[in-house]
């Protein structure tokens, strides 16, 4: 897809095209300094970063499509809505949860008690257990049961309207990417720094080995042995001086970093997904066949994945007061 298709589905006009234009340049330098502020240096670092990062957006939007909700909220709504109920484990704990970011807390400590929107996300456990499980007029005890429950509920992008919202989870996913680059190259410098710890330690036993004094391990095995260790330590120290060299020339300066960077902005979708999840659950959070008359609610979530082993459960949440009998006619 050329620039001009991601910059006219960025904005959803042609007409924003310069507002488009304005935004991803703002995103990619974004992009250079998460990783590496030196990344300007690299002639037309602009121009090979913009496609990439258009792309990241527009997948940003399509994962963002893909997380369900909003879901109204409040601690009142708790004990008719079966997805609060899943979710949060009291009226009490969806008050904790959004006062535990700042800015969700000055939102509910208006004065006009405005509504808001944010994403909810929060790790999904689930645990095996007996159970009672009802089949038409007959019920069965010491029934294999799983339990459903959420914990490290978090709010994210807290804003005035879903678009704001959007919009903050947008930039966050070009974080998170670039995130995953800078992890990658982090995981290099340290690689780096321990085989350059190995070389030195076999630098100063090659010494001892060929200093001619007459150590233990030639007191114990004889000179064709240690003769024997001396070969083996330079065939090491060789080796290791292989591997730093490949190291350092992968890291590299930031030209290398440039590169670490497209390879994951480019293929955004190999980084990170959404994948829907629909559960059924009974009042107490247990998990009900789709077949079973057992009385249960859908609940519509779906979990973020990023590709190193990171997995978070999340919907879209609306936090309002519920309309007073008279606001209703």
């Amino acid at each position: 897809m050329r620039l001009t298709d991601f910059l006219t589905r960025l904005t959803g006009r042609r007409e924003s095209g310069r507002i488009a234009e304005a935004e991803l340049l703002k995103a990619v330098g974004q992009a250079a300094d998460l990783i590496d502020p030196k990344i300007r240096w690299v002639s037309g670092y602009r121009r090979r970063l913009k496609p990439a990062v258009a792309r990241t957006l527009v997948y940003a939007d399509e994962l963002i499509a893909k997380i369900p909700g909003p879901i109204l909220t409040h601690p009142d709504r708790w004990g008719q809505d079966p997805s609060l109920r899943a979710i949060f484990a009291s009226p009490e704990e969806i008050l904790h949860t959004f006062r535990a970011h700042p800015k969700a807390r000055r939102y509910l400590a208006g004065p006009e008690a405005a509504p808001f929107h944010a994403l909810l996300t929060m790790t999904r456990e689930e645990k095996s257990l007996l159970g009672v499980a009802s089949d038409g007029n007959l019920i069965k005890r010491d029934v294999p049961r799983t339990a459903v429950n959420f914990v490290d509920l978090r709010v994210l992008g807290p804003a005035a309207s879903e678009g704001e919202t959007h919009a903050r989870l947008r930039r966050q996913t070009l974080t998170i990417l670039c995130s995953t680059a800078m992890e990658r190259i982090l995981a290099l410098r340290s690689r780096a720094q321990d085989l350059g710890e190995q070389r030195e330690i076999l630098k100063i036993k090659l010494q001892i080995r060929q200093s001619g004094r007459q150590d233990l391990a030639a007191l114990m095995c004889g000179n064709e042995a240690c003769n024997i260790e001396i070969v083996r330590a330079r065939d090491e120290l060789a080796d290791i001086e292989r591997e730093i060299a490949a190291a350092k020339t992968e890291l590299g300066g930031p030209t290398e970093c440039l590169e670490h960077l497209l390879a994951i902005i480019s293929r955004p979708e190999e980084h990170l997904w959404v994948e829907p999840l629909c559960l059924r659950l009974n009042p107490l959070g247990l998990k009900v066949a789709p077949d079973s008359s057992e009385p249960a609610a859908a609940v519509e979530i779906c979990e973020l994945h990023v590709r190193e082993g990171l997995r978070r459960a999340a919907a879209f949440v609306r936090y309002e007061h519920p309309r007073k009998p008279s606001e209703n006619g």
